[in-house]
């Protein structure tokens, strides 16, 4: 039997749970590989945890994403320690953890774009240019290290009605994201997305996560509408 959303976010929570056990065995050992992967594991966990909630309507995702965030900060202040130096953010989502700082009002994750390759990269220039700090160069080279990856058509046609989003006049957005949410639609039967992770909404995640990239773009341009990805916790 499939699970519900409510046992889902608790499942999220436990697996979150154990994350911050083993992050802890990690920074006693000292083990550099052990801490990334914990880190990396729990953001992601309570991202998931905020998905689901968000889309499923049975709570507010505010303090999930805030407690994602949370392990990304704290993991780059571990992972310094461990490694003695303050390059070791391309081994956690940081990208991902300053859009989800956007959502939520709170002040971005830094991180370094020449850290971050193809899609991880795109994540990385719309989180800066949430601040109005746009790299056009990166955002080209990320496109072309994205459209070189196999079956990643969608993906980079996701990226272009993104970035299309954040240049376009209001009166021309409604098609636009009646066009993102279509896009998003089709990630249920992309193996693109399906070999990828759970919040991407791939596969039968789908139907229970929402794009939180897309949110945060409708968030920056003020967009407000019939949208499952519209965010209305402000």
């Amino acid at each position: 039997m499939a699970m519900t959303p409510e046992k889902m976010v608790v499942f999220w929570g436990d697996q979150a749970t154990g994350n911050d056990k083993g992050l802890e065995v990690a920074t006693s050992s000292r083990n550099y590989p052990l801490a990334t992967h914990n880190i990396a594991a729990g953001f992601k966990c309570c991202l998931m945890q905020g998905l689901v909630a968000w889309r499923s309507g049975i709570a507010c995702p505010v303090s999930f994403f805030e407690s994602a965030i949370g392990r990304i900060r704290t993991g780059l202040q571990i992972l310094r320690t461990l490694a003695g130096e303050d390059d070791v953010n391309m081994d956690i989502p940081c990208e991902s953890a300053s859009i989800l700082s956007f959502l939520v009002n709170d002040r971005p994750v830094i991180f370094d774009v020449d850290d971050l390759t193809a899609d991880s990269l795109l994540d990385g220039v719309i989180a800066n240019g949430l601040t109005d700090d746009w790299n056009q160069s990166k955002w080209n080279l990320g496109l072309a290290q994205l459209g070189k990856t196999k079956g990643s058509t969608l993906a980079v046609e996701t990226y272009q009605t993104y970035r299309k989003l954040l240049q376009t006049e209001k009166s021309e957005l409604a098609n636009l994201v009646d066009g993102a949410s279509k896009q998003f639609a089709k990630r249920k039967k992309n193996a693109f997305y399906s070999g990828g992770l759970a919040s991407g909404g791939g596969g039968p995640m789908n139907d229970f996560v929402v794009d939180y990239v897309l949110a945060a773009i409708l968030k920056k341009i003020d967009y407000k509408g019939d949208c499952i990805h519209w965010w209305k916790w402000d």
